[in-house]
């Protein structure tokens, strides 16, 4: 796996927008209020291929940041291609990066490491501080996701009086932290 080689900035007038990054949904003016008041908070992530930079993550930064006509931005940069799986994978490497990858980027980019770490969760799990137990978590999260959704139907298929009793039985922090939790779903 790549790395990224280092860290500087760079004009924006010398990245190039990746064409597979489609920026017609892209709604950068909610993150331009965020840039002007703290500036970037994370950096670009750039592959440098014959002495140009391929934009491969941040397009919504890029955007704003060009939309409020800066001349330069801070990026890591890659050297060669790479895939974006690679991108998140050597994202999620970086404890000051991971948290600009959603929790489906997070799975894709385990995933990727996984594969070329010949299975070893435990290896993966050095690479980017993350427990071998939450690695498995977020590598199932289609799977969990689903079963909350079946659980969550059946749920809602209980008659009101059964869902009290039961609801009685569990202890009242339990059911404290399941609403709290299924009001940040909702």
């Amino acid at each position: 796996m790549k790395e990224i080689t280092e860290f500087k900035y760079i004009p924006i007038s010398s990245i190039v927008l990746n064409s597979r990054n489609d920026d017609s949904d892209l709604n950068v003016d909610e993150i331009i209020d965020e840039i002007k008041d703290k500036g970037l908070i994370r950096p670009l992530i750039v592959s440098r291929i014959d002495n140009k930079f391929i934009l491969k993550l941040g397009t919504r930064r890029f955007l704003a940041f060009k939309k409020l006509n800066y001349k330069n931005i801070f990026c890591g940069i890659i050297n060669g291609e790479t895939d974006l799986d690679e991108i998140k994978a050597i994202a999620l490497c970086y404890t000051e990066l991971d948290d600009m990858l959603s929790f489906k980027d997070k799975a894709q980019a385990l995933d990727y490491l996984v594969k070329n770490n010949n299975g070893e969760i435990s290896k993966v799990s050095s690479k980017t501080n993350i427990s071998s137990e939450e690695i498995k978590t977020i590598m199932n999260y289609r799977e969990l996701l689903e079963q909350i959704k079946k659980n969550i139907s059946g749920i809602s298929r209980l008659d009101k009086d059964l869902l009290i009793k039961k609801s009685s039985q569990l202890e009242p922090n339990d059911l404290k932290s399941l609403n709290n939790l299924l009001e940040k779903i909702i």
